[in-house]
């Protein structure tokens, strides 16, 4: 297979250019859609009840008849419900079968038995042999008494071992218990059994065998076969050793089963038609009325904010098209942590839901234990609830595109948890979004962008929330809103702040790699890089000149170039134990290859893979770093001291294993484990070129990406394909041209030595 590198040119829009590309035509169809939604929410109703001046034991003083049709859920039915359906969960289990594993057990005890019966009658002490046999192969300890009364009894002769075999699968068959003492089942003593073929039956927990109804169908069967009761005792007690318990409880298909109740359980609704009487004249006013009337007023306030909210809600409708619309533009799949990203976000999710839920409760205390009183109500609870935290840890971690949709994620879980209130979805997304944008505007090099992007994006989306949702909201008081502004300060700043406080604790527990932590990677000032400086000065510099040539790709690649950097810049510590053994180090040491064999040499050359390897242990340096340590040769051949060891071997060349010239290290796994293989190899081979011309670096380009797709390298190399392979050779061409350019003499100098 031969490679063809192809010059391409990568070409990016300018933010100048990618702003302008959103034309006028798109941006008037998001408005006319905008329109037409938020038209379609606009919809005035009629209150439910045609009044609601009552009080609680008190009669009314007309009657109170419902306007139109309407349906209430009844949460104490529903409940009800609920608990009779729970009662009725039948536990499931599952049951698994090793009749053969069982059988070839038995068998196998019994042959081991039988050929070293002879051998213990004849010789006792040869009974301690077998102890340790039977210990060594099936794990178990059996008292040499026991053997030798085992050995001497009619065992041999009296017990059929087909049969016994069959009872062992029959209890297999049947299901083994540990213990049936305790064990979860319905009110009925019922269990719900699957089987390994994901046949389900209802059976009961009796027809189970436990581990004491083993041990006596044992002795009732050794004692069937005419063994003593003590050797039918001892016996039993040694197969019991043979018993698996095949049959546990399944957590998981438990909840499942639970989880499909609950979800059967339909709320109980109270129906109530247009024009009856609700409460009559005279009636006194009960605790259901008030329940009812309740719900209703809760309803008729959500109907009457939506007849008030038309512009606000097409201000909403229409800054979340164009964000979406941004988003599709900024999507970028090559992200750090892209394989953590799922377990992570459930986790900052589960974490802002339980903070939620905790302040819901905390937050009214703290209010009520100040000196100052103030008036509030619960949405200006809502308001302080720090749930912004979470979209900056994601924008922080991760990109544009994650914290994007974790906003929507965190905006819907933040309505049910508060009350199912539509305004603080909006509250939330809103704010998830505005500290989205806000993190990549500052970018992730340092720490700072968390508490800006919370200062400077999230309170001002905050605060124009709030104003917003109170100007459109009937009779607003002057001090509640002063109030929901203040507690919409604190939502912000404690959101950056626990943002700050988290953000370090989630690298360390799920062992996340962001740029902050990889910008203080490649600090040159860390002792290991001055270390390298100071022993090995040509691997360093050779370090240097891979890094800059894996950024060249990954930029044109967009993939993280910081990433590459760090990989690049660590991929050979290992060699500054041994720098002399290296060639781009023998201007500072002698060549100690010219003293040892080529195996010898080889061995010494493979050793900087284990030597980086144990390095980055000790730096806890992240795994990708240490992929790209041993991974950047692969499983290469060392070919120079493999023919130079063929060369010293006059007759017999089969003597020469290729394994023993090998790297020890793994293919790439990813197209940045390629790049950096890549890169380490054409930075030495464009060093061994006196007067490199851009067609003799074309060449070796080509000639290396050749060898390595011919032996293989790149078979388990995730994402490097052809189309990349041509991207990365152009992007080393033009670098290494740029670097080996000619130059004019210098003037005025004449720097060749005269004779």
């Amino acid at each position: 297979m031969k490679f063809r590198l192809k010059f391409i040119n990568i070409k990016k829009l300018s933010y100048e250019e990618e702003r302008n590309s959103f034309s006028f035509n798109r941006l008037l169809s998001i408005f006319l859609f905008t329109v037409l939604i938020s038209y379609t929410l606009y919809i005035p109703q009629k209150e439910v009840l045609s009044s609601f001046n009552i009080k609680l034991g008190k009669p009314v003083v007309e009657n109170i008849i419902f306007q139109k049709n309407v349906t209430v859920a009844d949460k104490n039915k529903t409940e009800e419900e609920r608990i009779n359906r729970i009662k009725s969960l039948i536990p499931v289990y599952k049951i698994t079968s090793n009749t053969e594993k069982t059988k070839k057990l038995i068998n196998d005890l019994f042959t081991l038995l039988r050929k070293a019966r002879k051998a213990i009658l004849k010789n006792k002490n040869k009974a301690f042999i077998l102890q340790k046999n039977i210990k060594q192969k099936f794990g178990i300890n059996i008292s040499v008494t026991k053997i030798y009364k085992i050995i001497n009894s009619e065992f041999f002769t009296k017990i059929n071992l087909n049969e016994l075999i069959e009872l062992f699968a029959l209890m297999e068959s049947r299901g083994i218990l540990y213990s049936k003492n305790g064990l979860r089942k319905d009110i009925s003593g019922r269990i719900k059994l699957i089987s390994n073929l994901n046949k389900i039956e209802i059976r009961d927990i009796n027809s189970f065998f436990d581990m004491k109804d083993v041990k006596k169908e044992l002795i009732g069967f050794f004692n069937n076969q005419d063994l003593t009761a003590r050797n039918s005792k001892i016996i039993s007690e040694i197969l019991l050793e043979f018993i698996e318990i095949n049959v546990s409880y399944s957590e998981d298909d438990t909840k499942k089963e639970k989880n499909k109740i609950m979800n059967a359980i339909s709320p109980v609704f109270v129906k109530f038609q247009k024009g009856r009487v609700f409460i009559s004249r005279d009636e006194i006013v009960s605790p259901r009325h008030m329940y009812i009337l309740k719900k209703i007023k809760t309803f008729n306030d959500l109907n009457k904010k939506k007849v008030s909210d038309f512009f606000l809600i097409f201000f909403i409708l229409f800054t979340l098209f164009l964000f979406t619309d941004k988003f599709y533009k900024s999507f970028e799949p090559n992200i750090l942590n892209s394989k953590k990203i799922f377990t992570v976000t459930l986790s900052t999710l589960f974490l802002s839901a339980l903070i939620a839920r905790i302040s819901i409760y905390i937050i009214p205390v703290i209010l009520n234990s100040l000196s100052y009183k103030f008036s509030y109500d619960i949405t200006s609870v809502f308001y302080t609830i720090p749930i912004g935290f979470a979209a900056l840890i994601i924008a922080f971690t991760f990109n544009l595109h994650s914290s994007v949709i974790f906003s929507f994620l965190n905006a819907i879980i933040s309505a049910m948890i508060c009350n199912w209130n539509f305004q603080i979805a909006l509250y939330v997304l809103i704010g998830g979004l505005s500290v989205s944008f806000g993190i990549e505007y500052y970018q992730r090099l340092k720490r700072s962008p968390v508490l800006k992007a919370g200062l400077l994006w999230l309170l001002p989306a905050n605060l124009f929330i709030i104003i917003l949702f109170s100007i459109n909201t009937p009779d607003i008081k002057v001090s509640l809103l002063l109030v929901n502004i203040i507690l919409g300060i604190c939502s912000a700043v404690l959101s950056s702040l626990l943002a700050s406080f988290i953000i370090p604790l989630w690298e360390s527990f799920f062992g996340l790699l962001t740029e902050v932590r990889l910008n203080e990677l490649v600090n040159l000032s860390l002792p290991v890089f001055r270390e390298m400086m100071e022993k090995a000065p040509g691997t360093y510099h050779h370090s240097q000149m891979v890094a800059s040539l894996a950024e060249a790709a990954a930029n044109d690649l967009d993939i993280p170039q910081m990433l590459l950097t760090s990989m690049a810049l660590y991929h050979d510590i290992g060699k500054i134990d041994n720098p002399d053994f290296f060639t781009e180090n023998h201007s500072m040491y002698k060549n100690p290859h010219l003293k040892i064999s080529p195996k010898e040499s080889a061995k010494m050359i493979k050793s900087h893979i284990n030597d980086g390897l144990e390095r980055a242990k000790k730096l806890k340096l992240p795994e990708e770093i240490i992929h790209a340590i041993s991974q950047h040769h692969g499983t290469k051949l060392i070919k120079f001291f493999y023919d130079k060891a063929k060369e010293e071997v006059s007759v017999d060349t089969d003597k020469i294993l290729p394994k023993d010239y090998r790297y020890t290290g793994e293919k790439p796994i990813n197209i940045e484990n390629g790049i950096i293989m890549l890169a380490d190899q054409v930075e030495a081979a464009s060093k061994s070129l006196s007067t490199p011309t851009e067609k003799e670096i074309k060449n070796v380009i080509r000639k290396i990406i050749d060898a390595n797709i011919n032996e293989g390298q790149f078979d388990e190399c995730d994402g490097l394909t052809l189309k990349a392979l041509n991207i990365i050779g152009s992007s080393f061409l033009k670098k290494l041209t740029s670097i080996y350019h000619t130059r004019i003499s210098y003037p005025g100098f004449n720097f060749e030595e005269k004779k």
